[in-house]
């Protein structure tokens, strides 16, 4: 693999009720051309008073980031593998992305995914769906009937298997997965657990949990502490920082947690600032490969890390933070 110099960004992706911006049946953004585009109408991205509307969710792949504006269409940039960049037409209330695909949940409580299928990823079960979690060659759905996990795609080490019995949650991560058991509270967790990305026994119950290339990283019900098991190499396992807080999400060799204030704190061996985020408060992030993205309390993205295919520089009105 040819490795080229990082490229090191933040930005901010406007929220699109600040532009004339509208998403027709085909998926295309459409402008109006009278819109101005000077620096000087860019609007403010001060994140003391939230927006009345603008994003609502944020998800990172390897090289590529797609956004869930409000009104529930998806817009997809960076690298685009076999159509990971283009969302389908459509209204969605979550997103899931992986190494180079992603899969949402419409309004309908059907999945749809898009990107590059290795090996049955979009192989969907018929059903109501719930929740959806991608992994890197799998998919997983919580069902909206009896709440049951099913998971589907290419996995050589048991993380297709499906888990009867009502759950919570559901969350994916390179090939293994983790869902919360309804009637216990307790974690279940199944695929590969070679380097023990799946098991922590010191942890009863979680508020929250995430599923990455060989670790998991939790917060603890009760203290809010950061928990992290799996692969150490990266600097992840082992370093977690003290505090309490609210949610965490690990990437490839990096994690970050926002605290109870939307304060965002990541650590790691990025050798592209992942783990340096900038300052802001959030409501929600997500760690890819190497790039970071968080959705401001104003409804906006910003994004820090690699910016080499353009995943860390939202299009369509942005600011350049550093």
């Amino acid at each position: 693999m040819m490795w080229t110099l990082p490229l090191l960004s933040a930005c901010t992706w406007i929220s699109p009720s600040s532009h004339d911006d509208r998403k027709d049946d085909s998926g295309v953004v459409e402008t109006d051309s009278d819109t101005d585009t000077d620096s000087d109408s860019v609007t403010d991205t001060d994140t003391d008073t939230p927006a009345p509307s603008g994003w609502k969710q944020v998800v990172t792949g390897e090289n590529f980031t797609c956004g869930l504006a409000t009104a529930g269409w998806v817009e997809c940039w960076g690298l685009d593998t076999d159509g990971s960049t283009s969302a389908p037409a459509g209204t969605f209330t979550e997103l899931s992305a992986a190494d180079d695909f992603a899969c949402g949940l419409t309004t309908d409580s059907e999945i749809r995914c898009w990107g590059h299928e290795e090996g049955g990823e979009f192989d969907i079960p018929d059903g109501r769906w719930a929740a959806v979690s991608t992994g890197w060659r799998h998919v997983c759905g919580l069902s909206g009937d009896d709440r049951a996990v099913t998971c589907w795609g290419t996995s050589s080490n048991g993380a297709l298997s499906d888990r009867s019995g009502r759950h919570v949650w559901v969350v994916s991560g390179d090939d293994h997965n983790c869902a919360e058991r309804e009637s216990d509270g307790r974690l279940d967790c199944w695929g590969s657990s070679v380097y023990g990305q799946g098991w922590n026994p010191d942890v009863s119950y979680w508020n929250q949990l995430s599923a990455g290339d060989r670790q998991s990283c939790g917060v603890e019900e009760g203290t809010g502490e950061v928990h992290c098991m799996g692969w150490e190499t990266p600097g992840v396992v082992g370093e977690e920082p003290e505090g309490g807080f609210a949610s965490v999400q690990v990437g490839w060799q990096a994690a970050c947690a926002l605290d109870a204030s939307g304060q965002a704190t990541c650590w790691g061996t990025s050798s592209y600032g992942v783990d340096e985020p900038p300052s802001g408060t959030y409501t929600q992030l997500d760690v890819g490969h190497e790039h970071a993205c968080a959705l401001t309390v104003r409804g906006a993205i910003e994004c820090w890390g690699d910016d080499y295919y353009g995943q860390g520089s939202p299009p369509n009105g942005f600011t350049e933070l550093r």
